[in-house]
């Protein structure tokens, strides 16, 4: 029995922006993260993840881990197995390898697909070349995770991009960050979030249904996750990192 008294009881709280892939193994009791009351982590976030997922887990099970621990498939990782970093469109014999990537993933245990639009090689993926990764991890009860395209002057149409993933790939989908940067953004985030199941023409064409029979045409199951200003800066590393490389879609 403990006394808790003048003290907060809370459950375990979720990262499901964690970027310890690598880290994890080195340290997996995770007490960093214990220590701030966080017992669950999900990474393979931002377009980014191991590339063998199955083994990746068979070591920590091995080993143990202090956490609760999941992985999404980094598309930006399968993608730079079958095209490095080319700025190209895959033809099908190379999106179908893709594919397969893909689908060994989510048979290895993966809960879906992420993408890093601002970093290479994910600044170069189409939005079909991202449908048609999504509706693999969809087969198999997967979401959609984005780290969106545009954190500046094209927020609203990165927004859309995501929505419109949704639907074609027909997969749930989730925005890692609403981040506005730029001194156009001062007014913070709130034109910009779509709420899911309301109707929002400025960002997506959702509408809420009228009867549980009807289907919206949009993803209504959609996660958005919405905040204010998390990064109160007018600069950050990654800008510099990303604006830096040629053929960045920033």
């Amino acid at each position: 029995e403990l006394d808790c008294s003048g003290r907060v009881v809370a459950p375990g709280f979720l990262d499901l922006q964690a970027h310890v892939d690598a880290d994890v193994v080195r340290h997996p009791v995770c007490d960093n993260f214990l220590q701030m009351g966080v017992t669950t982590l999900i990474t393979g976030n931002c377009g980014g993840s191991v590339p063998n997922l199955a083994a990746h887990l068979g070591r920590l099970e091995r080993g143990g881990i202090g956490v609760n621990y999941g992985s999404l498939v980094g598309l930006g990782t399968v993608r730079t197995a079958i095209l490095g970093t080319q700025n190209r469109a895959p033809d099908d014999g190379e999106l179908g390898a893709m594919c397969a990537l893909v689908e060994r993933g989510m048979r290895d245990g993966a809960f879906g697909v992420s993408t890093g639009l601002i970093y290479v090689p994910g600044t170069y993926a189409s939005t079909v070349e991202i449908a048609s990764l999504a509706s693999v991890a969809a087969r198999y009860g997967g979401l959609y995770a984005s780290h969106m395209r545009n954190e500046n002057d094209r927020i609203a149409d990165s927004i859309r991009e995501i929505l419109r993933i949704g639907q074609l790939a027909s997969i749930p989908v989730h925005v890692s960050r609403i981040k506005c940067t730029g001194k156009p953004n001062d007014a913070g985030p709130d034109a910009h979030l779509w709420h899911p199941g309301a109707r929002h023409d400025r960002i997506g064409r959702a509408r809420r249904p009228s009867s549980a029979n009807q289907k919206s045409p949009c993803v209504v199951r959609a996660l958005v996750v919405h905040g204010g200003r998390a990064i109160p800066y007018q600069i950050s590393r990654i800008w510099l990192l990303d604006r830096s490389l040629p053929g960045n879609t920033m």
